[in-house]
């Protein structure tokens, strides 16, 4: 067995003497484990005591806690039967508690309560003035809502976009004058029995004037229309000079194209008189300046 010893002893100092490298190799990484493991206990060690230290801290003050809550309950018992013994006591002696109390410690506490009663007066005059002066603002009491009818005003009349009117044109007085008529023979496919167009009524656009509804109701019904514009005469308005190819003179001197709105003479141009809503525009030829209308 110690021949053994000895062996193994040679070969592994023979082996230390061939690779010395690797040994010094070894030797250093387990001297860095070593010092590794040494500070990593020092570390634990001075976290347990930290720990230790936090957790008796806490410890004491959660007993000084409950000593203190233990103390404050326990005063509480002791004057609740404190209370209740003395209130016993009185039921047994079938006396007023309130009278022998006051009668045996009137001397005594007189002056105690002389200066509580004191003490009171000033923190009620104290507590009263607080209130009064943070008291909130008083508010006056809401008005009555009282419901009032107001007016719907009124939009401004706005003139619609178009307007319906009506026109009717005739040579009915020519008939009772045909003697007079120039070319009567050749005008008389024209005016046939005096009615060249029946009341029709027709949308215009609002604000047109008689002579806008002639000129559309000329083109709507293939009518000859001949006139005369404002810049060609003195009283700077359009003048019919004929239609369906009756002229003016052509039934005498004083014959021509004359028109009413609503039965009435306009007494202006046919270009200056502006129609509305609902108007009746009754063209007519006369063979007396209009005289022979008057009538009809």
């Amino acid at each position: 067995m110690k021949d053994q010893i000895l062996k193994l002893k040679d070969r592994l100092t023979e082996y230390i003497r061939n690779h010395k490298e690797l040994v010094a190799i070894c030797l250093i990484l387990a001297g860095v484990v070593s010092f590794i493991m040494f500070n990593d206990f020092q570390s634990s060690e001075e976290y347990y005591n930290v720990t230790m230290k936090t957790v008796e801290e806490e410890v004491s003050v959660t007993d000084k806690e409950s000593s203190e809550i233990y103390h404050e309950s326990s005063e509480t018992v002791t004057d609740t039967l404190n209370t209740e013994v003395s209130v016993d006591v009185a039921e047994e002696t079938d006396t007023e508690p309130e009278v022998l109390v006051s009668s045996e410690n009137t001397e005594e506490t007189s002056g105690e309560e002389t200066t509580i009663a004191a003490g009171e007066t000033e923190q009620m005059s104290e507590s009263e003035s607080r209130s009064e002066t943070d008291s909130p603002e008083v508010l006056p009491p809401p008005v009555p809502e009282t419901t009032e009818t107001v007016p719907a005003t009124e939009e401004p009349w706005q003139e619609p976009e178009t307007i319906t009117v009506y026109i009717s044109i005739d040579c009915m007085n020519i008939l009772e004058h045909m003697g007079d008529l120039i070319d009567g023979e050749a005008l008389a496919d024209y005016i046939g029995n005096g009615t060249i167009l029946d009341k029709t009524g027709y949308q215009i656009d609002a604000g047109s004037t008689v002579f806008d509804l002639l000129k559309m109701t000329a083109r709507a019904n293939q009518i000859q229309l001949d006139y005369q514009g404002e810049s060609s005469n003195i009283y700077s308005t359009v003048y019919i000079k004929g239609i369906q190819y009756i002229y003016e003179k052509s039934c005498g001197s004083s014959s021509g194209w004359m028109y009413t709105v609503n039965g009435e003479w306009a007494g202006v141009g046919c270009s200056s008189k502006k129609l509305k809503d609902g108007d009746f525009v009754q063209w007519r030829f006369s063979c007396d300046g209009g005289s022979d209308l008057r009538g009809n």
